[in-house]
């Protein structure tokens, strides 16, 4: 039988190019990525200095050169007269593309042994096939590493932040200065919500429905301040579901429902990421940060 070598040389090359680009051999072992048994990548973590220090990423090519950064980041609302510490809004991390000058936010990644998962979200890339961490692939990147969790951070922080001031200043109008102390985490026992040991109101049923619940909301001096319709709302699909309606402001009289006139302030209160609020407990919870966070408690 008589080949014509010639003839099958294209089928031949393509073969060949095919095996090269989608059979190549990529191993991980302790940060270091060896691509056909070539080191090519190095992933580092940063030395911390203890615990509390948060853990940052970088990546390197065999040849030392820094490809990106993960470097963590928190976002602080502007600290309003009552408080003695910034209020803590987000945390992320900062993408940065070394040699594309490019930076892009992304979720928080402060995660034991992450190492392992950049170089697996890198496998989903075209990093390792082209061995080119160009604009596509940092984009490919970055949008592994969202999540809608960050997203709905910042746009709420964003929304916050543009009525922050202008709601403590009505606040205070309306009911006295703020309880000054540091921020932190609020605790909720026995009727009784706490920031920094620090009592800041207490809630008190009013009407119970099978759809919702009204709680009225007294400050320090038991003054009430305004009260929320909690709705029994158990759809857990939407990330932007609203579980409240919370009216605060001026009250008529200690015994009187409704705020005078304009004197008062309306909230939407959705719900809020990272609060487990299947219970009442929890959605008074979420009620109470969004308040604080918008300078009204």
């Amino acid at each position: 039988m008589n080949f014509n070598t010639q003839s099958y040389l294209p089928t031949i090359l393509l073969l060949f190019f095919t095996f090269n680009l989608f059979g190549q051999n990529v191993k991980y072992k302790k940060g270091e990525v060896f691509i056909d048994k070539d080191l090519a990548y190095v992933i580092l973590e940063n030395e911390r200095a203890n615990k509390k220090e948060k853990r940052n990423f970088q990546m390197k090519d065999a040849e030392g050169n820094l490809i990106f950064t993960l470097k963590d980041t928190a976002v602080y609302y502007n600290q309003l007269p009552h408080e003695l510490s910034p209020r803590l809004a987000y945390e992320g991390h900062i993408l940065k593309a070394t040699q594309l000058n490019k930076s892009i936010l992304v979720r928080n990644v402060n995660i034991p042994n992450f190492k392992h998962q950049i170089n697996y979200l890198l496998k989903k890339t075209d990093l390792y096939k082209t061995q080119v961490f160009n604009e596509n692939v940092l984009q490919e990147f970055a949008e592994l590493l969202l999540d809608n969790e960050i997203a709905l951070e910042v746009e709420r922080y964003e929304e916050i932040s543009a009525r922050r001031d202008s709601v403590n200043e009505q606040s205070v109008r309306y009911h006295g200065p703020l309880v000054k102390r540091e921020s932190g985490f609020l605790n909720i026992s026995e009727d009784r919500i706490k920031e920094e040991y620090k009592t800041l109101c207490t809630y008190k049923m009013r009407v119970r429905t099978d759809y919702t619940y009204v709680y009225d909301i007294f400050n320090e001096h038991q003054e009430q301040i305004g009260w929320f319709n909690l709705f029994q709302n158990d759809k857990k699909e939407s990330d932007n579901v609203v579980i409240a309606v919370c009216t605060y402001g001026k009250m008529k009289d200690p015994e009187a429902p409704s705020p005078v006139g304009d004197q008062k302030m309306d909230f939407e209160v959705p719900r809020l990421k990272g609060i487990n609020d299947q219970t009442v407990e929890r959605r008074i919870e979420n009620i109470t940060k969004y308040l604080v966070d918008i300078g009204a408690l």
